[in-house]
């Protein structure tokens, strides 16, 4: 594996260094640098939000988002669909005698607030192996 480090400037003016690593072997550096161009605008195009009216369930499961005020809201995206219909909670009081509950509710599923979404992010490298801390004796 190989890195190559390249500095481009933000829209707020400051400079940013990022390292580039690349993984396997290309015939010209004008491959490798074109291959690494290609992941970074996957990755990019992957984050860029899409408004909730253009989920389609092809799309399954992915990450919602909230954008409220100007802002994004400040938790952890929901991870699931529209689809999701939670699951219904039966109550039952003391003083009821028969089988029928006294309410029921749906609890869990889609929340419905969220105005966009992004898919879900590829499953990561498999972990290498590490050499334990302690070794019984």
């Amino acid at each position: 594996m190989s890195s190559s480090f390249t500095t481009r400037q933000n829209r707020d003016g400051t400079v940013s260094t990022y390292e580039v690593s690349l993984r396997g072997t290309y015939a010209t550096q004008q491959e490798a640098s074109d291959h690494a161009m290609r992941l970074a605008g996957e990755a990019r195009a992957a984050m860029t939000p899409r408004p909730a009216h253009d989920w389609h369930e092809d799309n399954g499961d992915v990450l919602w988002w909230c954008w409220r005020d100007g802002e994004w809201l400040g938790e952890s995206p929901y991870v699931g669909s529209p689809l999701d219909l939670g699951q219904t909670v039966e109550c039952y009081t003391h003083a009821q005698h028969c089988e029928t509950p006294a309410a029921r509710f749906m609890v869990g599923g889609w929340p419905g607030y969220h105005t966009h979404w992004t898919p879900l992010p590829a499953q990561p490298d498999a972990p290498r192996p590490v050499e334990p801390l302690w070794k019984p004796a």
